[in-house]
């Protein structure tokens, strides 16, 4: 589980990492994304590739050599075995697009992002059983595919509000 308070790169790191397990290892690698749209995520992975900013490319405001590097990046990515799925919201329906894909050859890391947004079935009578669920079932889904899953989690926000003149606290489980 890789957890930490809004905006503070978690997503970008897991992309990261998809996609050197992809190009190092060479087997299939989901990425399955509820807060992101299949474009996006690939949007962010040839920006990362290409080490160009984000906020300039999205305003076209690109140079030619850093143009080449995103071309490049794009034509890199298309050909690995990286899978970007926004239509996933359960670990249910996780697990039924992971059987598919394990069929057309081995994984090498799965991705979720992230754990607080998947749906649990309606059967917890609190969100924190619901979660808690979800993650003792991404567990069992990692050793059913025998390949390590990453998770991503959003730390709560009041773990982050401090009081005046105090310095921030370190996040415990809980939050």
């Amino acid at each position: 589980i890789l957890a930490g308070h809004t905006s503070t790169g978690k997503s970008s790191a897991a992309i990261q990492t998809a996609v050197h397990v992809a190009r190092t290892q060479g087997k299939a690698t989901p990425v399955f994304s509820l807060e992101m749209g299949d474009v996006s995520i690939f949007q962010r992975a040839v920006w990362q590739m290409a080490r160009v900013d984000s906020e300039r490319a999205k305003r076209g405001n690109l140079d030619p050599d850093e143009r080449k590097r995103a071309a490049d990046a794009v034509t890199i990515l298309y050909e690995l075995p990286l899978y970007f799925d926004h239509s996933s919201y359960s670990v249910m329906e996780i697990y039924a697009r992971l059987r598919q894909r394990r069929a057309r050859g081995p994984l090498g890391l799965i991705v979720v992002d992230y754990l607080q947004l998947l749906r649990d079935g309606g059967r917890h009578n609190t969100r924190a059983e619901a979660v808690g669920a979800n993650a003792r079932n991404l567990k069992l889904l990692a050793g059913e595919f025998e390949c390590p899953v990453l998770v991503l989690s959003q730390l709560s926000r009041e773990s982050a509000k401090t009081k005046p003149n105090e310095a921030p606290r370190r996040p415990e489980l809980y939050d």
